[in-house]
């Protein structure tokens, strides 16, 4: 009698416990339906104002990466070194070149198109050199240049500052 009684206990149990336990095992891994939310267009989009930076703090920055990209190109002017990348840090520090320049206001001078020749001289020569055989001929005469350059660049700075006094 005893061991019908734990039989029939262990039935009932396991029932009761398969009744119960199921329904929240399968609640608990059902998907659930996602509900979609309106996303609300934007049709005009605003432009913000970026503060303005002086001409001397722009002409400076200019110059600072004028800087940089020409000793990439000097450290690029290596044998072996990749031509694309000489070529375009040239580019980068001509661009940035010009730039100084024009902020200082003296992009009528002669030295400023004199340098900006001889960059575009030393470009066309890196460019022409295909196959990299002439790169030191042309490290001799781009620090030469850096020098020239450095000195006029940085005695035109007062001339920025200048500038920003009359606007």
């Amino acid at each position: 009698m005893r061991s019908i009684n734990c039989v029939v206990i262990s039935v009932l149990a396991a029932a009761l416990l398969a009744a119960v336990g199921c329904e929240s095992f399968s609640r608990k891994f059902t998907r659930k339906k996602t509900v979609e939310r309106d996303v609300e267009m934007v049709l005009a989009p605003e432009e913000y104002a970026v503060p303005g930076q002086d001409p001397q703090g722009l002409y400076r920055q200019n110059l600072l990466y004028w800087g940089s990209w020409y000793d990439e190109f000097l450290f690029a002017l290596s044998p072996g070194g990749n031509r694309k990348r000489q070529l375009y840090c040239l580019d980068e520090s001509l661009k940035h070149l010009r730039a100084c320049v024009g902020i200082a206001g003296a992009a009528e001078q002669p030295a400023a198109r004199e340098y900006v020749n001889r960059i575009l001289k030393l470009r066309s020569g890196v460019e022409a050199d295909i196959y990299g055989n002439r790169v030191e001929s042309f490290r001799n005469p781009a620090e030469v240049l850096k020098k020239e350059l450095s000195v006029y660049l940085y005695s035109m700075v007062p001339a920025a500052e200048g500038r920003k006094n009359v606007d």
